[in-house]
């Protein structure tokens, strides 16, 4: 829009091995993606951005790990990202459905997974062996474990390491 200086476009986007990280300026988060997806939008800044994303991640580079096999449907608006992401890779195996507003001094979460499989270790998610599967629902907010305010349920959560395993129905 030549009034308004703002991007926008409607399409099919692919992207291989794109690099993320120096595209937002966050190298030390995130690396290289391989993409396809269809998206209608506004906006080219994180801060900016209003799209209607449907899509599949054949790779995606987080935290020194590339996650695989991802699919996404939703809507990114301003930091916040409302609709469903699943991904079946052979160290984590999930489904994700609702709201994370990145947005607010204090993020809120607002969704309900289906975590069948996650090998926290390969994940660089942990320093230790400790797989983790749990059918959650979440509507908190908060920066960082320590200033969490609101409710998490857990049910059929399951924990193991190399030596021991144990099962939890219900954590609230």
């Amino acid at each position: 829009n030549k009034k308004t200086n703002e991007a926008s476009y409607k399409g099919n986007l692919a992207l291989h091995d794109f690099d993320l990280g120096k595209f937002t300026g966050n190298e030390s988060m995130l690396g290289t993606i391989t993409a396809v997806a269809d998206i209608n939008g506004k906006g080219l800044k994180l801060d900016e951005i209003e799209a209607q994303i449907n899509g599949t991640v054949k790779s995606i580079f987080l935290k020194q790990y590339n996650y695989r096999n991802a699919t996404v449907n939703g809507v990114l608006k301003k930091r916040t990202f409302v609709g469903k992401l699943c991904i079946h890779d052979e160290n984590i195996d999930f489904d994700f459905d609702g709201m994370a507003n990145l947005n607010k001094a204090e993020p809120e979460f607002n969704f309900t997974s289906t975590i069948r499989n996650a090998n926290l270790k390969a994940l660089n998610l942990s320093k230790q062996e400790l797989t983790v599967g749990a059918d959650l629902s979440s509507n908190i907010t908060g920066k960082n474990i320590d200033d969490i305010a609101g409710t998490i349920v857990l049910r059929n959560l399951r924990l193991a390491n190399k030596d021991t395993s144990a099962f939890v129905d219900f954590v609230q």
